[in-house]
């Protein structure tokens, strides 16, 4: 069956399926989705999250 030919569906439709699937290819694959704080944007959070570098000491 040809997957383009006309099903009845919207195009809208065919995205949210395919986004869908992608999504559950993301997590079987070992991928997270976080959840931002409320009212924090994503630039805040990633620096929050950022591993802190450790301060090298001068050696003499």
């Amino acid at each position: 069956m040809n997957k383009f030919l006309y099903d009845g569906t919207d195009d809208k439709t065919r995205r949210e399926e395919f986004l869908a699937k992608k999504m559950k290819e993301f997590l079987k694959n070992g991928g997270k989705i976080e959840v931002l704080p409320p009212c924090m944007t994503s630039e805040e959070y990633k620096t929050l999250k950022k591993p802190k570098r450790k301060k090298q000491t001068k050696s003499k």
